[in-house]
């Protein structure tokens, strides 16, 4: 091999170097030193969302200073809010250094975009800056708020600026100029909660838009509940156990907005023009900006449809559609026996979402994701290709402990070592996540693999799967009533290596004799 293929060739490709592809990264190292490993990320530093050029003033990831790391990794305490929440510059901060530690940086390539992927008798065939390179594993951890979903409303060719919230950062110095004194803010999502704060504390005159035809804002509460924080007193096995519905923000987050001078407006934008925004209603505003919080695109554009639809990936375009008849037609039947399984198991989520007043030109969303475990392609799995994982797709409120466990489980099995149950228990266990959440979760659940408050089981799992332990409390009352957390999960690295069979390498654990499950 010359050593212009050997630049090109690889073991294991990370793509994404947030969260989730830095700790595949550091894990895969851990497990197998002498691996060929590239990481290809977007941006020009790591964090994903956390990266510097979109780290602005007053963002904080609204998570207790202790539950926002990885597991034997602290962060530092300096930057905590007066309320002990992170924020973003020291998130970034964390996740440069960890990366540095880790001797990450040298294998990571900035600015690199992979524009498609594709399968080659080696594994993997990227296309990276038009530039193409082969891997034998391919680790896919881009995160789901990376890719703008552009809005769908005219921007006129003399119009004001128009971003999208993933840039706010880039914008704040030309936001806070006194010519800027009236921002449209168009969403409902976290990230518009996040604009309009930032620029109530800014002094602005905000207008906040929410199409009518949508959910409206999502739920809040509070940072913390009698003096804790909301999040810390969630992730608690009693808690997890009740499956609780919280969502929050800063202390101070509705003083400020009514401080601020602000207006909601349920409307759609159609133009944005010079000096002023129209509506679809015919009202007209004069505004001086326009953010887009609009929510986010396709993070798999660089997978044809074809090889989406084998990866189980939902395709972007056309969430509610099924991508073929034959393929419905499986998962129908194993979605109904689901849909009877959970309404047994929880009769208080059998009615499913209840929406009471349903806009005319409302549309729900509906995306199936056909992962076992969230992460493992149900196709690839069953023809014992482990060549591939999809890190990342369940949202939860501990992203990085969520990102060390799951990669960790993700890994071993991309080595061969753990097995996986046979076909019939990955569709039955695929199909029942899909009905819980979409149950459980309502119009979120319906589109990603939502998991905000349950996380604690779903670890049982992956550690038990490991041969781990996963209560990790000294005894019976701290392990119902004290908070989980990174700190719980420190060690369990060093835990498996010290176990860890001589023969690394263990066969598939698919038992297809006498089950009626095809690979589709």
């Amino acid at each position: 091999m010359s050593s212009e293929e050997a630049a090109s060739v690889f073991d294991v490709a990370v793509i994404g170097a947030g969260w989730y592809g830095l700790a595949a990264a550091k894990n895969y190292l851990k497990l197998e030193p002498t691996a060929r490993l590239v990481i290809f990320d977007g941006d020009d530093s790591v964090g994903g969302v956390w990266s510097k050029r979109r780290i602005y003033p007053n963002l904080v990831a609204q998570v207790q200073h202790g539950y926002f790391n990885y597991p034997g990794t602290p962060m530092p305490k300096d930057g905590a809010t007066d309320q002990d929440l992170v924020s973003g510059e020291m998130i970034q901060r964390y996740l440069d250094k960890f990366a540095r530690d880790n001797k990450l940086l040298p294998r990571i390539r900035f600015n690199s975009w992979v524009e498609k992927a594709e399968r080659c008798p080696r594994g993997w065939r990227l296309r990276v800056n038009g530039q193409l390179l082969e891997t034998a594993k391919l680790i896919v951890s881009t995160g789901v708020t990376s890719i703008p979903n552009v809005p769908h409303f005219k921007i006129e060719e003399q119009a004001m600026p128009v971003i999208h919230s993933r840039d706010i950062a880039e914008n704040v110095p030309r936001m806070t100029e006194k010519n800027v004194q009236s921002v449209v803010v168009v969403g409902a999502a976290k990230s518009a909660y996040d604009a309009v704060y930032l620029l109530c504390s800014l002094g602005k005159r905000v207008t906040w838009v929410i199409r009518p035809e949508g959910a409206g804002p999502m739920p809040i509460m509070p940072a913390d509940i009698m003096g804790m924080n909301t999040i810390t007193i969630a992730s608690t096995r009693l808690m997890n156990y009740m499956s609780p519905s919280l969502l929050n923000n800063n202390a101070d987050f509705w003083s400020t907005l009514k401080k601020g001078d602000l207006q909601i407006v349920r409307d759609n934008v159609r133009t944005v023009r010079k000096e002023s925004v129209l509506f679809e209603s015919g009202e007209e505003l004069k505004c001086d900006y326009v953010i887009s919080c609009t929510g986010w695109g396709d993070h798999f554009s660089m997978f044809s449809p074809e090889l989406k639809e084998e990866l189980g990936i939902p395709l972007y375009e056309q969430p509610s559609a099924p991508n073929s008849t034959e393929k419905a037609d499986f998962w129908a039947h194993h979605d109904e026996d689901a849909e009877k399984k959970v309404n047994n198991m929880l009769p208080v989520l059998a009615p499913g979402p209840q929406f009471k007043e349903w806009h005319e030109k409302r549309t729900q969303a509906r995306r199936r994701w056909r992962l076992y475990n969230r992460c493992v392609p149900f196709n690839t799995a069953a023809a014992g290709d482990r060549s591939i994982v999809l890190l990342g797709q369940i949202h939860t409120t501990q992203t990085p402990t969520i990102a060390e466990i799951q990669s960790f489980w993700a890994i071993l099995y991309m080595l061969g070592e753990i097995n996986l149950p046979d076909e019939n228990t990955m569709v039955k266990e695929i199909s029942e996540w899909n009905m819980w959440t979409r149950k459980r979760y309502a119009s979120v659940g319906e589109r990603y693999p939502y998991a905000l408050f349950d996380w604690i089981p779903y670890l049982d799992r992956l550690l038990g799967d490991a041969g781990l332990k996963s209560r990790r409390k000294g005894n019976f009352v701290s392990e119902l009533f004290a908070p989980y957390g990174p700190h719980c999960y420190g060690g369990y690295l060093d835990e498996y290596m010290g176990k860890r069979p001589s023969a690394n390498k263990k066969s598939f654990g698919s038992s297809s004799s006498g089950s009626d499950i095809a690979v589709v």
